[in-house]
């Protein structure tokens, strides 16, 4: 299959995170691997933050696809009824109305204090764009796939994420050093050959001295010194992967690991 019928054939969520996307490494996948390799290849739970922040994602960049996030219409989520209707849905977790509403209420202030939504409009802009590209480690080239959340044509990609983190300097701190969001920027760097700016909304709220509520919104533009921690972190991470899972691996789940201290 040629390349393009591939991206195209990606544009489907399903077909990227389930069916032909699961050919190519990503970074999550890569993420996983540094924190955790045993855990490589395997779903991921969604728990309330995973599923607050896709919905939040959605609402955003397309909001035609609200209808595919099942809500739990009753205020009890500790019930019999609500685990056996989770189960029915194959799920781990689904939002009550009011989750939902805190969402959209998110939404609201994200567009009232940058023009997100004005870019995403544009015609100009490509939303949840999809590509596959070889990347060269150690002298051997792997296939890797990608999902931009926003390219503004020619200019930059704009990657949102949600985040806790009550400032701006503790959200950088975790973005590096527990999210690798700086490896996440070095492999779009590859696949687009274009910056990063990553915008992330806070979800603890904020309150002025009249009572007013508000939520903060940080703007960060990937450096090209921290996209070369993310090309070290990218490179760890393939090793990683090659002495788990590659032909001549190394470890097992069924071993000790050993390292000098």
């Amino acid at each position: 299959m040629k390349e393009k019928d591939i991206i195209k054939k990606l544009r489907d969520d399903k077909e990227y995170y389930e069916g032909e996307g699961k050919k190519y490494f990503s970074a999550s996948g890569l993420k996983t691997l540094l924190n955790e390799p045993g855990e490589y290849g395997k779903k991921t739970k969604e728990t309330e933050d995973l599923v607050l922040g896709s919905y939040f994602h959605t609402c955003v960049l397309e909001p035609h696809k609200k209808k595919n996030y099942p809500i739990w219409t009753d205020t009890e989520i500790r019930s019999k009824a609500y685990k056996e209707h989770i189960a029915t849905l194959g799920k781990d977790w689904i939002m009550k109305q009011s989750d939902a509403d805190k969402v959209h209420g998110w939404v609201e202030h994200l567009n009232k204090v940058t023009d997100l939504s004005k870019v995403v409009n544009d015609k100009n802009s490509l939303v949840e764009e999809p590509t596959i590209k070889k990347i060269k480690i150690n002298g051997k080239e792997y296939y890797f796939k990608g999902k931009a959340d926003l390219i503004i044509k020619d200019q930059i990609i704009i990657d949102l994420k949600t985040t806790n983190d009550k400032n701006i300097d503790l959200f950088l701190h975790n973005a590096k050093y527990n999210w690798h969001y700086d490896l996440q920027a070095f492999i779009y760097n590859q696949l687009w050959n274009l910056p990063v700016k990553l915008i992330a909304f806070c979800k603890q709220p904020f309150e002025t001295h009249d009572g007013t509520i508000y939520h903060k919104v940080y703007e960060c533009e990937v450096t090209k010194r921290t996209a070369l921690i993310g090309e070290e972190k990218l490179i760890n991470a393939i090793n990683i992967f090659e002495d788990w899972y590659g032909e001549n691996k190394t470890m097992s789940i069924n071993e000790t690991i050993k390292k000098p201290f």
